[in-house]
Parts: structure tokens; sequence; C-alpha cells
């Protein structure tokens, strides 16, 4: 279940090849203008949406999934389906399997607190950026007199996703000031201020959390990225970092998890910093879940009592290349990439979030969105247009 069909289908073809059947809930604000095509793999055998923001509906959707002979594992592909099943843990736990730390209702909304993620990465040895809180009082947010600027906005909680748009870099205490205004018009739960960090290298690491162990097949280098989402990016073992792994594994066990992840990190200065865990599975977790583990398929085997779980290697780790086609897509339209270097990123990677050979319907509904790219373009632009002179 979640509001990208990119993330959803990586999570629907791990499944399936795990032996399950898979029913897919669809939470976008508003049905894609270019279509859905998760709901065309061959592995789904339905499909219901729900559409956000709408906690009690997307409840009493899954409620109608479940089952008297069996009980169903739920699976969130993003923060706000993960932090809904997470809210209603007592009522779904009686009758689905899914992710949680000790069975505990709202643990998993509170691990989402990015300060409390910085404070347990600090504990378990990694590089993490100075912060700060800022409240709201009195009608607007008080700012620390002793932040360093240039400094960078974020939302304390990684299931704040409305407030993704307000992350700036400010340099000076009036540019921080506007945004916090901004912000304020609609917004007065805390927002975290980090002192800025020139990023060299993005990196991600996408795993299962099985509590006091963890599984983290390899790191993924993005070459391209989106607001912060992979487009193109590179495969690699941990021996290329040799500290990282023993890191991520002791952050993990601090966090009691048990469910799947992805970490995201980068390199500043020649020093690693923590950024961010996701407390789910995105669309990159599929390359893993293809090229070495199905980490998805692992975790529902976790979930249905089998305990000894080591996971069959489904590939090599030589020259693995991964592409977001959607975020490739994205970045055409805004103007980014050229119509030429779409298509030749989503040739030249050797494992694509979409294009599956043993799953190929969804690919093709995508594609057809193609045919119609320039003009789909031409008509952002026009609004935009339309927009910027109203």
């Amino acid at each position: 279940m979640g509001r990208n069909y990119t993330s959803r289908l990586g999570m629907i073809r791990a499944a399936g090849m795990a032996g399950c059947d898979v029913i897919v809930i669809q939470t976008e604000h508003e049905k894609s203008k270019l279509g859905t095509i998760d709901d065309k793999s061959k592995y789904v055998i339905g499909c219901k949406y729900s559409p956000e923001p709408n906690k009690k509906g997307l409840i009493d959707t899954i409620k109608s999934c479940a089952r008297k002979d069996m009980k169903p594992v739920l699976l969130p592909t993003d923060d706000y389906t993960a932090a809904t099943i997470d809210a209603y843990l007592d009522i779904l736990k009686k009758d689905f399997y899914l992710p949680n730390i000790n069975n505990e209702q709202g643990a998993i909304i509170r691990l989402m607190d990015k300060s409390l993620q910085k404070k347990l990465a600090a504990e378990a040895g990694m590089n993490v950026a100075k912060e700060w809180i800022c409240n709201w009082q009195n009608g607007s947010y008080q700012i620390p007199d002793d932040i360093v600027y240039p400094c960078f906005t974020k939302p304390q909680l990684s299931s704040q996703g409305h407030l993704k748009s307000y992350q700036k870099r400010c340099n000076t205490p009036t540019e921080l000031e506007r945004v916090l205004v901004s912000i304020g018009k609609f917004f007065h739960g805390p927002i975290l201020i980090e002192e800025y960090q020139e990023i060299d290298k993005e990196y991600a690491v996408v795993g299962l959390s099985l509590k006091d162990s963890s599984i983290m097949p390899s790191v993924i280098k993005m070459e391209h990225s989106w607001h912060g989402i992979t487009a193109i990016g590179k495969l690699f073992p941990f021996s290329e970092i040799p500290s990282l792994e023993v890191q991520l594994s002791d952050f993990l066990r601090r966090t009691q998890l048990i469910g799947l992840f992805d970490i995201d990190f980068y390199e500043s200065n020649g020093k690693m910093f923590f950024n961010e865990l996701n407390v789910r599975f995105g669309a990159n977790g599929f390359a893993l879940s293809y090229s070495y583990l199905n980490l998805p398929g692992i975790f529902i085997c976790y979930l249905l009592g089998n305990k000894n779980l080591s996971g069959e290697n489904l590939g090599n780790s030589d020259s693995l290349i991964f592409a977001n086609e959607n975020i490739l897509r994205q970045m055409y339209l805004e103007g980014i990439l050229s119509l030429k270097d779409y298509k030749k990123f989503c040739r030249s990677a050797n494992i694509n979030a979409i294009k599956h050979q043993e799953d190929l319907a969804p690919y093709y509904a995508f594609k057809r969105a193609d045919f119609i790219l320039p003009l789909w373009k031409l008509f952002k632009k026009a609004k935009e247009c339309v927009r910027a002179n109203s």
C-alpha cells in the first residue's frame, strides 16, 4: 500500500516472487494523470483505492482485506501508510501481520522523529549534523540564538511529507525567519534546523531489521537524484566503506524495529553523515530484492514464523546500475533532463524500477505515456505561465 506506483510495484514483485497473492491499496490524493501501472502486474489479484488524507478510510479498506482462514501481511511503501497502520496497530494486529517495534502501538511513529534517529545514530558512532528545534509560541516560531548559518530546515517527523517543499538552505536569520513564517501559515508543530553541510555524495542502504539483527545486502550510491530520491544509482558492497555496516547494525539494534527500511546518508568533506531512517521500503528496495536477496520475501517468512532466515542470493554484485524510470521521467518534465538523456539513462541500467523481464505488463503501460510526454511537458509549461501571470 502507498501513494507511489513505483514503490508499490517493487513490493508487489518481491512479494509475488516469494509466492504471495497480492492486493494493492493505492492511496494517491487523486488518480495519476499519466495512469497507474502497478495494478497491471501479474502478481496482483485485486486493487483498491483509498484517497489521502483519510486514515479511517484507509483502515476500513485494510480491514476489508481480512480473511478468516489466515492473517495477511501488510507492507507499507511510504510514510503515510506506515504511520497509519502503526497508529491503529492494536486493532490491526488481531487480523494482520505488520511492521512493529515491540508490538507497541505508536512506536514506529515515534521513531520517525529525526532528532531521535540522530541521537541513536550518534550513539552508534555515526556523524550527525548539529541541530536546533524551532517551536511555535505566542503566534510565531521562536528561533534559538545560537543557530549557526548557513542552516537547513527540515520536518521534525519523516511522516510530515507536506513540509518537504520547505526544506531550504538559509544563509541568514532573515532567510530562516521568512521560511518559518511561510510554514507558520498552515503548520504549528516543531521544525528541525540543521547546520548546513555541503553534500559531496549521497548514499542509501535498504534492508530488513529483525529487532536484534539486520540484513543489509549492499549500498546504493546516488549518481543522479531528484528531491532526494535516486534516479540513477550504483550498487556496491559494504567492504568499500568498512565501518558503515557495523555502525548501521548497532543503530538498528537500538531502534528494535521489525520491518523493512531504507537509510539515507551522505559524504561531506571526507566524512560520512547519517541523514534519515525511513521506516518502510521504497522503490530502490527492489533493486536489492532482485539483485541480491528478496528482503520483503524474507520479512514475510519471518512474520509467518520462520526464524531461521538466510534467503536466496538472486544475483551478483558486479556493475549493477539501478534506474528509476518514473523519477527520470519527472526530471525530464521539470526540464532537468533532455528527452534523449531520459531515454539513454533508462536503457543504460541493468536493474530498473519498472522494467522487469518476468513481469512486463506494467512496463508496457508505463511506456505508452511516453508518446505524449512532449505534449504533456508543453501543457505543464503553459499551466505554469498562466499561474505566474494570474
